[in-house]
Parts: C-alpha cells; sequence; structure tokens
C-alpha cells in the first residue's frame, strides 16, 4: 500500500511541474506581446511610428506609458521563465 502511495504521489508531482512548464511558456508569450505593444506605443510616444492622426503619435506620455508596459511585459516573462526552468 505504501509503494501505491509513493508511485501516485510521484506522478502527481510529474503532472503538477508539467502544468506549472505550460503555464510558464504561456506568461513568457503573454509578456512577450506586451512588452513589444509597450515598445511600440514608446515609439508612437517619440513619433518614429504610426500615423500623424494617432493620438499617442508625439505624445510624451506614451512615451512613458510604453515603457512601464514594456517593464511589465518583461516581469511576465520572467515569471514565466522561472516557472518554465524551475524543477
Amino acid at each position: 500500500e505504501s509503494v501505491y502511495h509513493v508511485v501516485h504521489w510521484e506522478e502527481e508531482v510529474y503532472m503538477y511541474s508539467e502544468s506549472v512548464k505550460k503555464a510558464g511558456k504561456t506568461l513568457v508569450a503573454i509578456g512577450s506581446i506586451i512588452s513589444m505593444l509597450g515598445l511600440i506605443f514608446h515609439l508612437q510616444g517619440q513619433a518614429v511610428l504610426g500615423p500623424e492622426s494617432s493620438f499617442m503619435y508625439s505624445n510624451p506620455e506614451w512615451v512613458t506609458l510604453g515603457i512601464q508596459i514594456m517593464i511589465a511585459g518583461f516581469v511576465i516573462i520572467g515569471i514565466g521563465g522561472f516557472a518554465t526552468i524551475r524543477r
């Protein structure tokens, strides 16, 4: 009976580990998208990218918001990366 519990426990740990890795990969993908959007917003705020008719174009507020969004994306990437490589 105790051998069954050990094997069952190991299977649960493995399944949990695999689901954490999948969640980590998902977080890395989401964080990457958020970071790219932050970069786009930042460049629009600097008048480097985007149409001149956009409310973000040449808007200093979007320069800082873009940086903050990029940082949030990097944090999410870090959390996802940690969850993916954790054993």
